[in-house]
């Protein structure tokens, strides 16, 4: 998955796996979501991993944030159709 997230005022983007969570059950321990970081890169398409390996944690956090603002945007835009094809019946 890439996202786009800013660090320390610096656009980026970043390549990596998302794992959403999973629920438990009586069987299985379910886990957190989890991003794992494999990229980063600068809008001009360098590639800086290098640079950033001692801000992983953070560059995770921001992009499981960038992750769930894109859900949450997805979710509106979804209830906004609904309500226009109620509308529009």
């Amino acid at each position: 998955m890439t996202v786009k997230i800013k660090l320390r005022e610096v656009s980026l983007t970043i390549d990596g796996d998302y794992q959403s969570s999973e629920p438990m059950t009586h069987d299985y321990p379910g886990s957190e979501e989890s991003f794992e970081v494999e990229r980063v890169t600068t809008v001009s398409g360098d590639d800086i991993m290098g640079l950033v390996e001692n801000d992983l944690a953070g560059i995770e956090e921001l992009a499981l944030e960038a992750i769930h603002d894109q859900q949450d945007g997805e979710e509106a835009e979804n209830e906004e159709r609904r309500r226009e094809d109620r509308r529009a019946s």
